[in-house]
Parts: structure tokens; sequence; C-alpha cells
């Protein structure tokens, strides 16, 4: 696995090129896609454009596609962190 200091800082863009977010997700196991019941431009024009129920449809979905990638990219932050500090613990003294 990749060490990676923050997303976007030049020493990411530097690590994994052009396709930093394709690299990351995979480096890092991001996996979530939506469940297909609606694409995610269908949702953004009905909470955009629609009334009533069809916005509040993609709202309910913006809600649950956003809850599970971020508890995603939750779990992936603290692994980062989890790693540097490991790879940052000063040694023990025995």
């Amino acid at each position: 696995m990749r060490n990676v200091r923050a997303l976007g800082s030049p020493f990411h863009k530097k690590h994994y090129g052009k396709n930093w977010a394709k690299g990351f997700s995979e480096d890092y196991s991001i996996t979530y896609r939506p469940s297909g019941e609606k694409a995610i431009t269908k949702i953004r024009n009905d909470i955009v454009h629609e009334p009533g129920p069809e916005k509040d449809e993609a709202e309910r979905l913006a809600k649950q596609y956003a809850d599970s990638f971020g508890g995603e990219l939750l779990k992936t932050i603290k692994k980062i962190i989890n790693e540097t500090l490991s790879q940052n613990k000063p040694p023990s003294h025995k």
C-alpha cells in the first residue's frame, strides 16, 4: 500500500499521476458504487428540477449514497492515520 500524505497535495498527485482518484481508490479498497436504483446524474437533476415525490426520493437516495461512500472514506482516513503513526513510532526501550 502506498503512503499518501493528503488528498490533493503535490505529493499525492506526483505519486498517482493523472488518474489519482482511481489509484487511491484501488490502493485503499474504496469500492462503493451506487446500488443502481438511480444514476447519480439523475438524482442531481431530480433534486434541482423536480418537485414533490421525485425530489424527496432523490434526496433520500443522495443521503444513502453519501452515507455509504462517506463510511468507506472514514475507514480509509483511519487506516492512513494508523499507517502513518506506525511508521513514525519511536523505538521502544526495553
